[in-house]
């Protein structure tokens, strides 16, 4: 798994030591480099932007807020993401959006692009330096292609389900249509606006997969059933990566026994029937497993 950057402070809910995880699961946590990176930007050659924009332009809808000097300064960074990913035969990969902050050469901007375009090719990922969670969307993503890194951010009482979104990042195969790529205000840190696509995750059954650590090297594996609502009417979240997950049980059983069980802020969203497959996994991992 590669870290772009040290886990988020204070996301204590998905921070596990590193030597735990490979003594345990056998992953390693592979460091970036910042000269690296600065040296695979510089090397990013006009050919090759021309290239990623031919396909970036069959992929999003373009706003027109996406100008050529905005394009041309995130596609590097996401390209020279992504030969370090494959220099490093990385299966997964976390970024830390503060590692932007500064005069970091080596990640200038946010990656949101780059990020969401991995999931698709079956890298995992999650934000914020959680190594443990993209690890598990890696996994996944080996057998359900249609599966995405997400947060669930808040409860919808009125509509018994919860908003599902992040910064930026999602897996495009498990967008309602096309995204539309625009520029995104950056005001965490010193860093330029990057690009983003944002999208609305479609609609249709799937599980969200979570994994717990629960202290002294147990871990217990969350699934909850349930359903990606469809959107009926103006989406007021459209300016964002968006979509309304309801469970199988009601909202507050749901949040209840997900709290209780010690589930964590970042999770993995599965369009596909997987709950023999997930008990089969915890069971070779030694995880516990919990079907909510």
């Amino acid at each position: 798994v590669g870290a772009v950057g040290q886990p988020f402070e204070g996301m204590g809910d998905f921070r596990v030591p590193a030597h735990e995880l490979e003594k345990q699961f056998g992953i390693e946590a592979v460091g970036y480099s910042a000269d690296i990176l600065r040296e695979n930007i510089a090397e990013i050659s006009k050919e090759e932007l021309a290239e990623e924009r031919r396909a970036d332009e069959e992929m999003f809808f373009w706003d027109d807020s996406v100008t050529g000097e905005l394009y041309d300064r995130s596609a590097r960074v996401c390209l020279a993401l992504r030969k370090w990913i494959g220099d490093k035969a990385l299966t997964a990969v976390t970024v830390n959006f503060l590692e932007t902050e500064g005069d970091n050469a080596g990640l200038p901007i946010m990656p949101f692009t780059e990020c969401s375009k991995s999931m698709a090719r079956g890298i995992g990922y999650a934000g914020e330096g959680d190594v443990l969670t993209a690890a598990l969307c890696g996994a996944i993503l080996g057998v359900f292609p249609d599966a995405t890194f997400t947060e669930m951010f808040c409860p919808d009482w009125k509509g018994d389900s919860v908003f599902l979104s992040h910064m930026g990042e999602l897996n495009y195969r498990v967008c309602q249509g096309k995204p539309r790529l625009t520029e995104k205000d950056f005001p965490f840190t010193s860093a330029d606006n990057p690009t983003v696509a944002y999208g609305t995750l479609m609609p249709g059954k799937a599980v969200c997969v979570n994994l717990a650590p629960l202290g002294d090297g147990k871990y217990s594996l969350i699934l909850a059933e349930g359903e990606m609502l469809s959107v009926t009417g103006e989406n007021n979240m459209s300016d964002s990566v968006n979509g309304w997950f309801r469970p199988k049980r009601s909202l507050t059983e749901f949040l209840e026994l997900f709290s209780r069980e010690g589930g964590t802020h970042h999770s993995v969203l599965v369009y596909a029937p997987c709950l023999a497959e997930m008990k089969h996994f915890a069971a070779i991992m030694g995880f516990g497993c919990v079907v909510i």
